[in-house]
């Protein structure tokens, strides 16, 4: 299972460096939303880490990958090379998500 970053050079290079090997540098509508649709039809993407501030250019789309999609991959809102906090909505869904995951595969209550 891989991760992919989709963000702003900065946030981009950081997770490169760190060994991140799926990387997409946007800044615009078109290409988020395109990174986005090539990290959700690649079955070996399990994670793909959103720059939070990119995350607003995708109107309703990214609500509509999450509905559709589920769990998986996970989308996880980062903030922003500006150094904005996550919005705390953002952040707890994604935990949710995480041990609503790590419940089903021990088996044990969600």
């Amino acid at each position: 299972m891989k991760v992919a970053v989709i963000g702003g050079t900065r946030m981009v290079l950081g997770f490169a460096l760190a060994g991140v090997k799926r990387t997409y540098v946007a800044g615009d509508p078109e290409s988020v939303s395109a990174a986005l649709f090539e990290c959700l039809h690649d079955p070996d993407v399990a994670v793909i880490l959103l720059q939070q501030d990119l995350a607003g250019l995708t109107g309703d789309l990214l609500d509509r990958v999450r509905r559709e999609k589920g769990a998986f991959p996970m989308i996880v809102e980062c903030p922003g090379e500006e150094g904005r906090g996550l919005r705390e909505d953002a952040f707890a869904r994604s935990i949710r998500t995480l041990a609503a995951l790590g419940m089903r595969e021990t088996g044990g209550a969600a």
